[in-house]
């Protein structure tokens, strides 16, 4: 079971000054997403029980501090495996995406801070795959969960009640 706590009150300070602001617009011209994102401040595990903090931190700002080889708290970020039929879901990322451009790839995304990781998970599977909401059934809690110094990741299952030949 997750117990999901964001703290609203907390936002990591900017890294945006001097000629950082160059790296700022180049980014947005390309149309990047700058939202707030959640990142993983604390986490603990009792019995079957993950607890997970979260603090709001821009993505830009995430960026930058890596570029300048500082440290962040892990993003948190959801993944899916979904069942179709005898297989499962692949798509191939837009050419314009921050990371891995043109690779194949599970349903999968960065958690923005105004949600939970299961309606960042839902909502995922709808624009990665252009199906509807109503076409998966997706568990409530995560299968697994991973961690590095980078990123905290909760894996999702899912089934598709679409045949393979729709979509």
């Amino acid at each position: 079971m997750i117990n999901y706590s964001q703290d609203k009150e907390k936002y990591l300070p900017s890294v945006f000054k001097d000629n950082s602001e160059k790296i700022k617009k180049k980014m947005e011209a390309k149309g990047l997403y700058n939202g707030p994102i959640a990142c993983c401040s604390n986490f603990k595990v009792e019995d079957s029980l993950v607890s997970i903090d979260c603090v709001n931190f821009g993505l830009f700002e995430l960026s930058l501090n890596k570029f300048k080889g500082n440290r962040f708290p892990p993003i948190l970020n959801v993944n899916a495996i979904v069942e179709v039929e005898d297989g499962f879901i692949l798509f191939k990322r837009e050419k314009k995406v921050y990371s891995y451009p043109e690779y194949w790839d599970f349903p999968a995304g960065i958690v923005p801070f105004k949600d939970t990781p299961l309606m960042r998970m839902k909502d995922r599977l709808v624009i990665d795959t252009k199906l509807n909401s109503e076409d998966f059934e997706v568990e409530n809690e995560p299968f697994l969960i991973t961690h590095n110094r980078k990123s905290f990741a909760l894996y999702y299952k899912a089934k598709c009640k679409k045949k393979k030949e729709k979509f």
